[in-house]
């Protein structure tokens, strides 16, 4: 049965890949879960890696906009701290726009992503999140933004090989946001250090057939609490974890599953999500 068939209860049903060892999942809690903390300066990157291990995590997601510098002393402290702690660090995230017909622009962009490449080497960061870019401009289609992603990515995705880091796209709710989109892109680039940052949250429906398409391209999982309404104006449904860890561990999953906690009270409630996310790996 081909996926677009499948619904949320089939999905659940599919047999398990054997020879896999599902133990292998990981859980790490992104920094940009507490958003709005650091954009006001009520916490620090030091803090924050505190926390992630005071939940007893496997890793820290260290979101590069809350850096307090990017010098190298810096980044080498933050490293040092979580080896210390004996917390992993799954990976750094950095804001990119590819989609754009200014060809300085994009320049410019590929620039800082292999800024940031140097700087995850450094931060012993072994995957950076990266972005497609934002929504398509007007007068342009989406054969334009393949093309200016596709080109952009692959200069930065050659660098990155030969610094050791696999940049992963996000289906962020720019371009690209679909599971096509994304597999497209990664299809054309088609490199060991290049997969699929996937958000489970991203989605604006067929959010498990979707979770299920980029499955076997993840090499890093965001996970949200929230999906996206398919009414206008409708609340966010809370989602089905246990289906979402099913679906990574059919097929094969093995690295990190990051809580990007995106709701209110995020120190009263990350600590029960987490909690509920272990019992879905033991």
């Amino acid at each position: 049965m081909g996926l677009a068939a499948l619904n949320k209860d089939s999905l659940i049903a599919l047999p398990e890949k054997k020879g896999i060892n599902d133990s292998r999942i990981k859980l790490s809690l992104s920094a940009y879960s507490f958003n709005s903390m650091f954009r006001n300066g009520e916490l620090t990157m030091n803090e924050f890696i505190d926390y992630c291990d005071d939940l007893n995590l496997d890793g820290t997601e260290l979101t590069s906009y809350y850096f307090e510098s990017d010098t190298d002393s810096y980044l080498l402290g933050l490293r040092n701290k979580c080896f210390h702690l004996g917390l992993e660090i799954s990976g750094t995230a950095i804001g990119n726009n590819f989609v754009t017909s200014d060809k300085d622009k994009r320049r410019e962009e590929v620039e800082s992503v292999k800024k940031w490449i140097d700087k995850a080497v450094l931060l012993g960061a072994p995957t950076i999140r990266v972005f497609g870019g934002y929504e398509i401009p007007d007068g342009h289609t989406e054969k334009d933004a393949y093309d200016w992603v596709i080109s952009s990515l692959q200069e930065c995705v050659d660098y990155a090989g030969q610094k050791g880091i696999v940049l992963a796209i996000e289906n962020h709710g720019g371009f690209p946001t679909t599971s096509g989109q994304v597999i497209h892109i990664v299809r054309e680039i088609n490199s060991p250090w290049f997969g699929v940052n996937l958000d489970t949250g991203n989605f604006s429906g067929d959010w498990y057939r979707q979770i299920a398409e980029l499955a076997p391209y993840a090499v890093v999982v965001q996970l949200k609490v929230k999906l996206k309404s398919t009414v206008e104006g409708g609340r966010p449904i809370t989602a089905d974890v246990e289906q979402i860890f099913k679906l990574l561990k059919n097929e094969g999953y093995r690295r990190y599953v990051a809580l990007e906690y995106e709701e209110d009270r995020p120190y009263e409630e990350i600590p029960g999500w987490i909690a509920r996310m272990k019992t879905c790996i033991d």
